[in-house]
C-alpha cells in the first residue's frame, strides 16, 4: 500500500514542470517563512499599541449593533474596524492572534507584489531580493509600530498593488487599488501620485490620449468610496470622521519640533535597521554599474522616475 509520502510524491509529479520549479514556487515558500519569522514577536503581547485596543473595542461595540460613524466613531476609514468585527465574530474576541495572523500574510502579499515590481525591471534575484528585504525592514521600527496589527500594515497590499497595475496600465484596477488604500488609511491614498506620474509618463512616451485612462482611474477610485460613503455608512458620518473632520492632521499650526523629532528619530532607527543591508548592497550594486558600458546613442536605460515619484509621495 502506498504511502502518504509517496502520494504526495506522485502528486507533485502530475503537475506541471513549471509548476513544481517556476520562479514563484521557489520565492513564495522563502518569502513567507521570513513573513513568519520576522513577525513571531507580534504574538507575545496581547496588545501592542493603542490603535489595536480602540480598533478591538469599536469592533466590540459594531458587533453589538453599534453604528459606524454614529455610535462608534474615529477618524479613520472603515475597512480595518470591520476586519476586526469580522474576526471576532469567527474567532472570538478574546485575543487577536487571527489579526496578527492577517497581517502577516499581508506582509507576505506585499512583499511578493514587490518582488513581481523589481522581477519585471532588474530580473529574477532583485525579484527575490526586494520581497526578501522589504521583510527584513519591515520590522525596522518599534514593535508598536510593526508588529501590531493596525492600519498602516493592511494598507499596504493595495498600495503596491495601485503601482504594479498602473505599471502594467491597468488603469480601472489601478484606481480601485488606491481606492481600498485610502479606505484602510486616509494617506495611503499619496500612492495616487505615482499612477497618475505614469499615467501622463505612458501618455507621452506612445502618443495615446490620457483623458480615457484618467476617466478609469477616477471611476475605480471613486465607485468604492461612493459605495461605502453613501451606501454602507452613513454619508454625513463618513466625510466628517473621514474626510473634514481630520483637518488638524493636515494644518500648518501644531508642534512641528515635537513633529520633527519624531520624523527623524524614526528615520535613523529604521536607517540603523537597514545599515547591516545597505553596505554590502551598496558595495554590489556599485562594482556592478562601475563595470556596465555606456548606452549606445539613442539607447535609454529603464526609467527609476516612477519609483522616485512613488518615494516623495510616500514622505
Amino acid at each position: 500500500m502506498p504511502t502518504t509520502t509517496h502520494r504526495l510524491a506522485a502528486l507533485t509529479q502530475r503537475l506541471p514542470a513549471r509548476v513544481r520549479t517556476g520562479y514563484w514556487t521557489r520565492v513564495v515558500p522563502v518569502l513567507a517563512l521570513l513573513a513568519v519569522v520576522t513577525h513571531i514577536p507580534s504574538f507575545l503581547r496581547p496588545v501592542w499599541s493603542p490603535d489595536e485596543g480602540f480598533l478591538a473595542t469599536q469592533a466590540r461595540m459594531l458587533a453589538d449593533g453599534g453604528v459606524l460613524y454614529d455610535t462608534v466613531v474615529d477618524r479613520k476609514p472603515p475597512l480595518l474596524p470591520w476586519l476586526y468585527e469580522a474576526c471576532f465574530t469567527v474567532f472570538g474576541s478574546l485575543s487577536l492572534w487571527p489579526l496578527r495572523s492577517l497581517a502577516i500574510v499581508a506582509h507576505l502579499v506585499t512583499a511578493i507584489l514587490l518582488a513581481s515590481i523589481a522581477r519585471g525591471r532588474w530580473g529574477n534575484r532583485a525579484g527575490a531580493a526586494a520581497g526578501a528585504l522589504y521583510l527584513l525592514l519591515s520590522i525596522g521600527l518599534s514593535p508598536e509600530d510593526t508588529q501590531a496589527a493596525t492600519f498602516e500594515v493592511f494598507m499596504l497590499p493595495a498600495m503596491v498593488a495601485a503601482f504594479r497595475y498602473a505599471e502594467r496600465r491597468r488603469w480601472l484596477a489601478a484606481g480601485i487599488a488606491v481606492a481600498l488604500c485610502s479606505l484602510t488609511k486616509q494617506t495611503g491614498g499619496a500612492v495616487m501620485l505615482p499612477v497618475l506620474w505614469m499615467l501622463f509618463q505612458d501618455s507621452r512616451r506612445r502618443g495615446v490620449r490620457w483623458l480615457p485612462a484618467l476617466s478609469k482611474i477616477w471611476f475605480g477610485f471613486a465607485l468604492p468610496i461612493a459605495l461605502v460613503a453613501v451606501i454602507l455608512t452613513k454619508p454625513k458620518g463618513f466625510l466628517f470622521w473621514v474626510v473634514t473632520g481630520s483637518g488638524d492632521y493636515a494644518s500648518f499650526g501644531g508642534a512641528w519640533v515635537q513633529m520633527a523629532g519624531r520624523a527623524l528619530g524614526n528615520s535613523a532607527i529604521l536607517l540603523g535597521a537597514g545599515l547591516g543591508l545597505v553596505l554590502p548592497l551598496g558595495h554590489r550594486l556599485w562594482l556592478k554599474y562601475r563595470h556596465r558600458p555606456l548606452p549606445a546613442a539613442g539607447e535609454e536605460r529603464g526609467s527609476t522616475a516612477d519609483l522616485w515619484v512613488w518615494l516623495l509621495s510616500s514622505v
